[in-house]
């Protein structure tokens, strides 16, 4: 059952057992005005709903009641290619075994082997367990009502005896006659019936336990249970059982089920005693206390018996003659329990999925709607049909694994051949290949994992290279006969999610960059595929697709960079073309287009988005790609307003902007646009002044210089009339200013680095979110590090991908958190932090450090030491795996062992110019070991001499040993002792 389905089921169950609950609480006021048939139909009603409800369509425009789903995170492996694969972090994974893996052991799945992923994490969402649970007590709770009723029939079968003639034979048929019944059931005498029944609801017979019955008696206890029979009320009680089977974990429809069988026989009384007299009334209570007991019958049966409860009540009912027929406050009930299931809409959200339009109304509008509804459905291309082969048929083998079920996966060359290779199933002293490959690569950039619930089908997935760039995705499952059939083929970056919120999971890839997206999905048991860029060019033939981000979706929409008009080089220098943002949201019938609101409307966009802005001489200019003059836009552009106090370079003397300063100019709507002018002013810096246009480009305002930057920007963005962000290349600071007021007043970001050390080269607009890249140079940390903002530019966090690291100050300081599915989780208070006196505090990423890929926090003290802390995210649980201290950055990730995995050294100082000391860590399957070096160098030589201090010198791979006299420094020396990985003697980190 699909996630939706099973939802729907849950929700059913709500909304019904709330009606069960008032309809029986209002019960004793309906029995004293009210006829009990009409009721019962409501019973009867309900249960229809309880099976239907599960396939009620989900309307829209309604008021939600909101069902999140356990939380998926979108994860990123990043392979050597630099390609990275994305998908949903619930499905179960398995790290493949590459024959000749150090040590035996299961090699990193996805990561390229100087760079391995951390193993693989299993991690089942509560809804898949919450599904299990159910279908179990589902299972169990049918098989025993097969079982007691195949019990039931079989003793059925071997004592009832049926009632050909007799004295109630001849009053059955005459009874069976004043009814008009044709083809009645037949009689039987079975003394375990436990009281007159009616059994069977596709073969029927009506069962007398003896008899010993008055001529009276049997005619009324004939003509209830005859009335049953007519009513088909076997049939509704094979509907109510179904119904609580369905549904037998709702406490509220076992009470549904109990209270509908007692409605039943108070109807069945009403209709027997129709026109009775009182006396005959009275009579037929005498009977009905006469063969009171407990039926010990089937489930499917009606019984002419009751508690004592259920019997004072259906006395009073029988002697109460007149009652209302109830039809109208039946019906009105009937309409308000369709309505409840029917207009109340279960949303099944996650963390990366809200309802597109709505998520973004206000911020963005529907620009297009792209429709999948004429879409043909998707066939796999042709391949190898798959063949018997004996073992000894192997050559190399490149790759062997197992399943969690159990199927054997071999990756072999073809003896003789360099290029022929075959996937295979392994059975037993056979190979079933079902797939070859021709090509020269090898086996390092291979793996098999195993997928669930996709398209209705678990198998497994096969990746393998197949070209330049190509690296194929390719999604298998096994057929009834179990051969391997192809399910679906993608390439190079995959997203495994629900995409469109129908609870199922849909594939999306990019071919060749993200410029090229393919969207594979489900339609009522059929799958279609997409070419989601294709779509795009045909609605938009204007649009030029820069690029999609995977990696950086917006409340469930995938953000989209294009550009407007044709392409063209205008050098490192030249004018920038203006890019534009999009939002693509997919729902079940098509792909929504969502624009930015400045942007709007997309008739004139070509008219300002499709056109370079720069200065000629101080005029500002336009032109479309391709043309050779540039058109005039408006008068020269004014100086800024301070040069007429500077006598640098004839500022002071001149009219209009001159000279050839660094230019950044950009419409971001069809009146709005800015100009950020930079001037160098010898070789120590350079001063930068925003200018603003609210006419098309025509005129041009100073809004003021930027105080804070002494250097040239290395990017600027703007994004609507209020937002734009410039950041100052590596100089003074590296400042990023923001501005959320027009360019009015600048404010510096404050981003979790600090020193002297990063330089930003690039800042996207993804929908609601900002995402700003930098690189940040440092001793031993020199890399690129992203950044995101969902404030514009306010605060700034470590994008982590599946999840994010900020700072942020508390009441006791500061502390770093996480930010996770838009929940946030404080890691780790800093100590004696001060905001009047800040002291540094930084935030990095690490990548394949002891085969985790993580964050590092650093804290300078106020002592002047440095710590650093290593954190992994799994599960939800942040997880402290390492920690260093001294004066200096000096850590190391070192692969001591050989496996492709690198373990950490760190060089830690415990005092000011004190003793050094060298920890080791490394990974032991799910925990942290870690040792030192003491035993590894010689002792002091005398009792003069301090403990020596340690360091590892990460260009000789040895440790250093500085010795020292107390009292004649003159005799110091220094030595070099070999790393023996095997002699540490490591014990558990905590």
């Amino acid at each position: 059952m699909s996630d939706l389905l099973f939802l729907n089921l849950l929700r059913t169950s709500l909304i019904v057992g709330a009606l069960t609950l008032i309809l029986t609480l209002l019960s004793p006021f309906w029995d004293r005005r009210f006829s009990a048939r009409w009721k019962k139909r409501l019973w009867y009603l309900l249960s229809l709903v309880l099976l239907a409800g599960i396939f009620f369509p989900i309307p829209g425009g309604r008021a939600p009641i909101v069902v999140a789903l356990p939380e998926q995170t979108i994860q990123v492996v990043h392979r050597q290619s630099g390609i990275p694969r994305v998908q949903a972090a619930t499905p179960e994974t398995v790290a493949p075994h590459a024959p000749g893996h150090p040590g035996g052991g299961e090699a990193p799945l996805m990561d390229a082997p100087t760079s391995p992923a951390p193993a693989a994490q299993t991690s089942v969402p509560l809804l898949h367990v919450l599904k299990v649970v159910w279908l179990l007590g589902a299972a169990g709770m049918l098989t025993h009502q097969l079982i007691k009723e195949r019990h039931f029939q079989h003793r059925l079968r071997r004592w009832a005896k049926p009632v050909e003639c007799g004295r109630l034979a001849e009053t059955y048929r005459a009874t069976c006659g004043e009814r008009g019944c044709v083809r009645p059931p037949r009689l039987f005498l079975y003394a375990d019936a436990g009281g007159p029944m009616l059994a069977g609801p596709f073969h029927p017979r009506l069962l007398l336990p003896d008899a010993d019955l008055t001529e009276d008696d049997a005619l009324w206890i004939f003509r209830h249970e005859l009335t049953h029979w007519s009513n088909h009320d076997l049939l509704w009680k094979v509907l109510l059982l179904a119904a609580h089977i369905l549904h037998w974990f709702n406490p509220a429809v076992w009470l549904l089920r109990r209270m509908a069988g007692q409605d039943m026989e108070r109807a069945c009384d009403e209709q027997v005693l129709a026109h009775a007299a009182l006396e005959d009334r009275r009579f037929y209570g005498i009977v009905l206390l006469n063969v009171l007991q407990k039926c010990r019958g089937s489930a499917l049966s009606t019984g002419f018996s009751g508690g004592k409860r259920v019997l004072a009540e259906r006395l009073e009912g029988i002697m109460s003659p007149g009652k209302g027929r109830g039809a109208l406050p039946a019906i009105l009930c009937m309409l308000a329990a369709v309505c409840a299931v029917t207009l109340v809409a279960c949303t099944v959200t996650s963390p990366a999925r809200q309802e597109p339009s709505a998520s973004h109304a206000g911020e963005s509008t529907v620009a297009a709607t792209l429709p999948l509804t004429d879409l043909s459905s998707y066939a796999p291309p042709p391949g190898m049909e798959p063949d018997l082969v004996p073992t000894n048929a192997m050559g190399e083998v490149l790759l062997e694994q197992t399943l969690p079920d159990g199927t054997e996966i071999v990756l072999y060359r073809e003896p003789g051949s360099a290029y022929t290779k075959y996937w295979a199933l392994r059975q037993g002293d056979s190979l079933l290949r079902f797939c070859m490959e021709e090509s020269a690569y090898g086996g390092g950039s291979c793996a098999v994992e195993a997928y669930a619930d996709l398209f209705g089908h678990s198998g497994f997935r096969i990746e393998v290279p197949r070209g330049a760039g190509y690296q194929a995705f390719d999604y298998f499952y096994l057929d009834e006969e179990g051969v391997p059939r192809l399910l679906a083929d993608c390439a190079n970056l995959v997203v495994e999610h629900d995409l469109n919120g129908d609870g199922e999971k849909e594939l999306l890839y990019f071919y060749h960059g993200t410029g090229e997206a393919v969207y594979y999905f489900g339609r009522n048991g059929t799958i279609y595929k997409a070419d989601v860029t294709g779509l795009l060019r045909e609605r938009f033939p204007d649009w030029t697709i820069e690029g999609m981000d995977p990696e950086h979706w917006d409340n469930g929409c995938l953000p989209l960079i294009y550009r407007v008009g044709a392409a063209e080089d205008t050098g490192e220098y030249g004018p920038e073309k203006i890019l534009l943002s999009a939002l693509l949201c997919f729902t079940p019938d098509a792909i929504e287009v969502l624009i930015p609101e400045a942007q709007a409307p997309l008739d004139n966009q070509s008219e300002w988005a499709g056109r370079y802005y720069t200065l000629l001489d101080g005029v500002p200019v336009a032109r479309y790609a391709g043309e050779t003059g540039w058109t005039p836009l408006g008068p020269a552009v004014a100086p800024p307003r301070e040069w007429e106090y500077e006598d640098l370079a004839g500022r002071d003397t001149a009219t209009t902007l001159f000279g050839e300063p660094g230019i950044s100019m950009q419409m971001v709507d069809a009146q709005n646009g800015w100009l950020a002018a930079t001037y160098g002013h010898g070789v120590g810096g350079a001063d930068t002044y925003v200018y603003r246009t609210h006419d098309g480009g025509g005129t041009w305002t100073e809004t003021g210089q930027l105080l804070q930057a002494a250097w040239w920007p290395s990017k600027t963005a703007f994004f609507d009339n209020e937002h734009a962000i410039i950041s100052i290349g590596r100089f003074n600071g590296s400042p990023v200013l923001i501005t959320h007021d027009g360019g009015e007043t600048w404010n510096r970001a404050d981003l979790p680095f600090y020193g002297d050390t990063w330089e930003v080269w690039d800042i996207r607009r993804l929908g609601t979110q900002i995402v700003m890249t930098a690189t940040v140079f440092g001793d031993a940390y020199t890399g690129d590090e992203t950044l995101i903002s969902y404030d514009w530019g306010k605060t700034w966090l470590l994008d982590r991908g599946e999840y994010q690291v900020g700072l942020r100050q508390n009441r006791d300081g500061m502390e770093a958190y996480v930010r996770q599915g838009g929940a946030e989780t404080a890691v780790e208070p800093i100590p004696d932090w001060d905001a009047a006196f800040p002291r540094p505090v930084e935030l990095r990423s690490f990548e394949n450090i002891m085969g985790w890929n993580g964050f590092l926090l650093s804290n300078h003290t106020m002592t002047g030491t440095t710590t650093h802390t290593y954190y992994i995210v799994e599960d939800h649980d942040i997880v402290q795996i390492a920690d260093s201290f001294g004066f200096q950055r000096d850590d190391h990730f070192v692969d001591l062992d050989g496996d492709g995995v690198r373990e950490l050294i760190c060089n830690v100082a415990y005092n000011i110019g004190g003793t050094g000391d060298v920890m080791i860590y490394r990974r032991s399957g799910d925990a942290v070991e870690v040792a030192g070096v003491n035993h590894l160098i010689d002792p002091p030589q005398s009792p003069m001499m301090r403990m020596p201090s340690k360091r590892y010198d990460e260009s000789t791979g040895a440790i250093v040993a500085d010795y020292h006299y107390y009292d004649t420094p003159e005799k110091d020396y220094t030595r070099a002792f070999s790393l023996q990985y095997d002699a540490l003697a490591f014990s558990p980190y905590e």
